[in-house]
């Protein structure tokens, strides 16, 4: 049958924006016995064509909670090399971050 009729490519820009949150369920399962690990948000662009391929870039940031503090109860084991103040073996954690880019070829 001509002519051939092939699928209509769509094209899409677009951003996403994830939020996340998380507690323990038990407050002495985390190293410092707090009650929540922390909050992430993650934002991506992308732009696709249906069919084609899918481009994705972005990043995040993690803030932790009380849960990560380490005030030297014996519980974890945590690595030593530089991490704990020299003076009473705590830890208190940083905002973390990360970026990525992704490409997908659909077929």
């Amino acid at each position: 049958k001509f002519p051939l009729e092939l699928s209509q490519i769509t094209m899409s820009l677009g951003a996403r924006l994830d939020l996340t949150t998380s507690v323990p369920l038990v407050k002495k399962a985390t190293p410092g016995k707090g009650s929540w690990y922390g909050f992430e948000a993650d934002a991506k662009l992308f732009y696709e064509e249906s069919d084609r391929f899918r481009f994705e870039i972005g990043g995040g940031i993690f803030v932790p909670g009380d849960a990560w503090e380490y005030v030297g109860s014996g519980y974890p084991e945590l690595p030593k090399s530089g991490i704990y103040n020299r003076e009473d073996d705590s830890y208190s954690p940083e905002i973390a971050w990360n970026v990525l880019a992704n490409l997908y070829f659909m077929f």
